[in-house]
């Protein structure tokens, strides 16, 4: 274990994480964050912390501060998604390429970085969603269901921020009517990466069962979609 790493793991159980403490600790003895804390950003933060007299957070205070409130955003905006909460998060901080928030070093606790913070928190929980969806032109349910959401998959571009925020809508609607179900996780997943890095042998049937999956998804979503519309417009999702 690294200098950075051992000191995260002290730091994890001594601070007051608001229960997130246990789960970052899991993630860090499975390996999960070691690609993150090989790339720390090597300057101290300028803090404003009112319950203390710190000014300053070193590298691992700024990682360690950055984890924990995407995992706050997360659990505000997918609360209902319980025992999977866990799972999903791990998959989302697995393999995925926007990841660069957590390794940056502007301050959550200052407002004028609500914004960066929002969209790129938003943009890493889609990612995987968005490099699968090259493999679900081959469904027509998907196909009706995204051009029923105004995306086309031919076009679509996560780097256009309504596009995002479309993404995410989806995301929403489809695990709030499918959170009780284990293929919820399915969803977070970058079907692409889930290939490329897990060593699938039989990567024909993997795409097909993930494709039955969603399909399967969208047929519960929309049984409940009048409820669920009722749902987002009250802001209960």
């Amino acid at each position: 274990m690294n200098k950075s790493k051992k000191l995260i793991s002290k730091l994890v159980l001594q601070d007051d994480y608001y229960g997130n403490d246990v789960l970052i600790y899991k993630y860090l003895n499975c390996g999960l964050l070691d690609k993150y804390i090989k790339q720390l950003n090597p300057h101290i933060i300028k803090c404003h912390i009112t319950s203390s007299k710190k000014k300053y957070f070193d590298k691992e205070e700024q990682f360690i501060d950055l984890l924990h409130h995407f995992i706050r955003f997360f659990d505000n905006d997918f609360y209902y998604l319980g025992k999977y909460r866990a799972m999903i998060l791990g998959i989302i901080l697995e393999f995925n390429e926007n990841y660069q928030f957590l390794l940056s070093n502007k301050y959550w606790g200052d407002n004028t970085n609500n914004i960066y913070f929002e969209k790129s928190i938003k943009k890493f929980i889609v990612t995987g969603f968005y490099n699968s969806l090259t493999y679900y032109k081959k469904s027509n349910i998907i196909k009706r269901f995204l051009t029923k959401n105004n995306i086309d998959i031919q076009t679509f571009n996560i780097e256009e921020d309504k596009n995002i925020e479309q993404l995410y809508k989806i995301l929403k609607l489809l695990s709030f009517a499918n959170a009780t179900e284990f293929k919820v996780i399915y969803i977070f997943d970058d079907l692409n990466l889930v290939i490329q890095h897990r060593n699938i042998k039989h990567k024909d049937l993997t795409i097909d069962n993930e494709i039955s999956a969603l399909e399967t998804m969208i047929k519960k979503y929309e049984k409940k979609e009048k409820f669920i519309a009722f749902c987002l417009d009250n802001q209960f999702i």
